[in-house]
């Protein structure tokens, strides 16, 4: 039976509603495969479908499979979109240059507490890009240095839309200035960029305690742009506060299909795990 088709009958038995056959069917697949980007599509379904401890099996193969295999900057690539990144980081400490893409490896430390080596590797970089640039404010923003990380955020909204919005607001939310963030949320749901602003306030209003008034927010973002990763980001997550688990899956899968391995998506499906 061919990969494909092995797979196309995964995915025929998850939309049936067969779950245990279709987790069954997963791990025989990554128990006798040696290939890294099938064990990782392997976990990429079980995570999808909330299979804990199918997911963890599979993982234990990935990283045994990826000692000595293919491009160990693309499995941890793959790690960090699974919200892996300890793994992730495993991985690019095992190769001579673990910074060869800073901000992949920034990233990873961020993730694993170690916040003040992700700032060093992200500040001795001068080509950061957007992305980069996002990761050194957060990054500052966990070592304390919140007066940078929101002036570095600031400078990025022009470009950056609701990635660096959202960036700019978590870091005076995390320096305390929740006032601040209300405020700016605010004035931005009533400017022209409905989708972006409206997912900002959304978020603010979220972190804060306010999951209705962020759906309703969210819900605006929606109307004005189906397919914005950070809106479904956050009706998933005010769904999950009302204990919608189901539902909030189905919007990491409208995230993930549009960008597969969005950190968002990540985010919903860690979120949908028994605590």
């Amino acid at each position: 039976m061919g990969g494909n088709e092995t797979f196309s009958n995964v995915g025929a038995n998850i939309a049936k509603g067969n779950i245990d056959a279709a987790v069954a069917e997963i791990l025989t697949i990554a128990e006798s495969s040696p290939d890294v980007g099938t064990l990782l599509s392997c976990a990429s379904i079980l995570k999808a479908i909330g299979e804990a401890d199918g997911f963890d099996r599979v993982v234990a193969l990935v990283m045994d499979a990826s000692e000595g295999g293919p491009d160990p900057y693309e499995t941890a690539s793959s790690l960090s979109g699974l919200g892996l990144y300890a793994e992730a980081l495993t991985v690019l400490e095992g190769t001579e240059d673990p910074a060869a893409i800073p901000t992949l490896y920034a990233t990873a430390l961020l993730e694993a507490g170690r916040a003040g080596e992700a700032v060093e590797v992200l500040s001795s970089d001068g080509g950061l890009g957007l992305e980069g640039s996002i990761t050194l404010s957060e990054a500052l923003c966990a070592v304390g240095r919140h007066d940078e990380a929101i002036s570095l955020a600031e400078s990025l909204i022009a470009e950056g839309g609701w990635p660096a919005m959202r960036a700019y607001c978590g870091a005076m939310m995390h320096k305390g200035d929740n006032r601040g963030a209300f405020k700016y949320a605010r004035k931005a749901a009533k400017g022209a960029g409905a989708a972006d602003s409206n997912a900002l306030a959304a978020y603010v209003m979220r972190i804060n305690g306010r999951v209705p008034a962020a759906a309703a927010y969210a819900a605006r973002a929606l109307k004005a742009d189906p397919h914005h990763v950070g809106a479904l980001e956050e009706m998933a997550m005010c769904l999950l506060e009302k204990g919608e688990v189901d539902r909030a899956r189905y919007f990491a899968g409208a995230i993930n299909e549009a960008s597969p391995g969005h950190p968002a998506a990540m985010r919903i499906l860690d979120a949908c795990l028994p605590r």
